[in-house]
């Protein structure tokens, strides 16, 4: 039993690794191929696509559980945003989080207007759709969790500083998400990672700021406060990958009291 909670904790934090990765490009669309590895062992593979035609964008992420994670916890999940950028910021209108647990479906549907949230929708298979009643002083002024992470990317293209802050709304919470620049490291490639040369470190963290939080933290900010502890926040190294201009994510570093979790780059299209 301790076994199986212990993969589903690191399952759970393999995926909110993986909404933390994004980047910006130009208008053609860009693939980037990401593996995560537990305790040495490889559990998820994740695929992110990028199109940035001013004054349009699209980023998605498709991620599934595999190995000996996949039998336990037979998870997949997409997640998509489409928008607008103007003035140097991404504004979306439309966010989607598409889950599939062990062959059940959930479907989560943001809709933004002017800035704000408009509505949301939640789709289970076989059950009546729900739109919840939104809350304003939850909403106001926020953004998708990927939208507010193409900005730090197009501000690190601009600046060579990987650093931003970023209100958002998931569905029953409000946080602030902070990218803090960390210097500059030179990574090598490995039999894990393709990417070899200078990387930009950053840091990521969240602060509660409304919402259904529970007294102990949990998810994201349980896993940030054990990185604390350990002395090591979150952290994600951005880098130009060669062939494109911009930079992306290359590597992704998560210290938790179950082990750390390494997502590393391992091929681009």
């Amino acid at each position: 039993m301790k076994k199986v909670v212990l993969k589903a904790f690191i399952f759970k934090k393999i995926l909110l690794i993986l909404l933390l990765l994004n980047t910006s490009s130009h208008a053609e669309t860009k693939e980037f191929t990401y593996q995560v590895y537990a305790g040495g062992l490889h559990v998820v593979e994740a695929k992110l696509s990028f199109n940035v035609a001013e004054p349009k964008y699209a980023v998605s992420v498709d991620a599934r559980t595999r190995g000996w994670l996949s039998s336990l916890v037979p998870w997949a999940g997409q997640f998509k945003t489409e928008g607008a950028l103007q003035q140097d910021s991404f504004i979306p209108s439309k966010h989607q989080s598409v889950s599939t647990w062990r062959g059940e479906t959930e479907t989560k549907t943001f809709l933004y207007e002017n800035n704000n949230l408009k509505s949301l929708t939640i789709e289970e298979d076989n059950k009546e759709t729900v739109t919840p009643e939104i809350d304003l002083t939850l909403t106001k002024d926020t953004t998708d969790l990927l939208s507010a992470t193409l900005e730090v990317m197009d501000h690190m293209i601009k600046t060579s500083e990987c650093a931003g802050e970023s209100d958002i709304f998931d569905g029953r919470r409000r946080f602030t998400l902070y990218f803090r620049d960390k210097g500059q490291q030179n990574l090598a490639k490995s039999k894990y990672n393709i990417f070899s040369g200078p990387a930009r470190t950053c840091t990521v963290e969240i602060e509660p700021k409304g919402g259904h939080w529970h007294k102990k933290p949990r998810g994201w900010l349980s896993i940030q406060e054990q990185g604390r502890q350990k002395g090591a926040l979150p952290s994600v190294w951005m880098a130009k990958v060669e062939g494109f201009e911009y930079a992306v994510p290359v590597k992704i570093l998560v210290k938790t009291d179950y082990g750390a979790l390494i997502m590393h780059l391992t091929n681009v299209k």
